[in-house]
């Protein structure tokens, strides 16, 4: 059983170890000194000690991220991320707030260097955060800054990314057959990454579907990126719109939060393609990430019924 002394010695040296990191390949003894604290935390329980908390506002970029990855691997680790997730936001916070307000040199060196740790234990925690997660999605701000600091550092793009992806169920209605399908989708950013995932999970299920570029499929859930494009096997909009109409289409540059909902319902209409159908790569799936792998699954068919009330709702009459 750990002991409060050790749990603060060991805490104490990774601390002095991580104050002197100046490049970010890490030292022999700055890795024992993380594997000393990792054990004592995992041994200890509880919350994350306030001394670590303390150091992320006190050290160096270098030194503070690296206690960042601490704590991302203490929650790995089955460590609660109550108390260490809302303080790592915080160093995030103010790096970027830091930033000039001009497009040159938007961030310092030593904090471009120490962003990738950084963003390591930030998707670390936040995929184990949902709340907190959802907190920051819907901060604009926020993502504004981080979307400008992805430029300087892929850290930044990994946590954008994060906070972009959406989980939730919608349901597809397609025009031609009037069959409707409950889908489930997880950790999906953009409209492109939906509908590569959404055929995918679809493929010959409905009239005008074909069978899903495996290939294609596999870069949208996180795999290697292809080397050519995907197109859209139907015409694409939501619900408020009872008939085919390009202006209404799900644009490229929304997420998958600004599609709009229909009594709290995300609803997809598929008509038969128009204007030659529609083209897009592998850069609409962003960075992968591990922690939060996307993919879309069928949960159930409608029947007659349950379909022909919801084309109902969306003004789509019989034929």
């Amino acid at each position: 059983m750990t002991t409060d002394a050790t749990l603060t010695n060991a805490c104490a040296a990774l601390i002095a170890e991580a104050a002197k990191a100046t490049t970010t390949e890490r030292s022999r003894a700055l890795l024992a000194a993380t594997g000393a604290v990792l054990d004592a935390l995992q041994s200890a329980g509880g919350p994350a000690p306030a001394l670590l908390l303390d150091a992320l506002r006190t050290l160096p970029p270098l030194g503070a991220a690296w206690i960042a990855i601490t704590l991302g691997s203490a929650v790995e680790q089955g460590s609660s991320p109550a108390s260490s997730a809302p303080a790592v936001v915080d160093l995030m916070r103010r790096w970027l707030d830091a930033m000039p307000d001009d497009d040159e040199d938007v961030l310092p060196r030593d904090v471009v260097a120490a962003f990738p740790w950084l963003g390591q234990s930030l998707v670390t925690h936040l995929v184990r955060a949902p709340e907190l997660r959802a907190v920051l999605a819907r901060d604009v701000r926020l993502r504004e800054q981080l979307l400008r600091a992805s430029g300087a550092t892929y850290g930044a793009a990994w946590v954008q990314e994060l906070i972009l992806r959406q989980s939730g169920e919608l349901i597809v209605l397609h025009v031609e057959s009037r069959r409707a399908l409950v889908l489930r989708y997880e950790n999906v950013g953009r409209v492109f990454h939906l509908f590569t995932l959404l055929q995918g999970a679809i493929g010959t299920r409905l009239p005008g579907g074909r069978e899903p570029d495996l290939e294609q499929v596999q870069a949208a859930m996180g795999g290697e990126r292809s080397p050519h494009n995907d197109s859209a096997w139907w015409h694409y909009q939501d619900g408020f719109t009872s008939k085919a109409d390009f202006m209404s289409s799900l644009w490229a540059e929304w997420s998958v939060s600004d599609v709009p909902q229909l009594d709290g319902v995300t609803v997809l209409v598929l008509w038969p393609p128009i204007l030659g159908g529609r083209h897009w790569d592998s850069s609409f799936f962003g960075p992968a990430l591990d922690a939060a792998p996307p993919r879309v699954t069928i949960v159930r068919e409608l029947d007659s019924a349950e379909a022909e009330a919801w084309f109902l709702r969306v003004r789509i009459a019989p034929r």
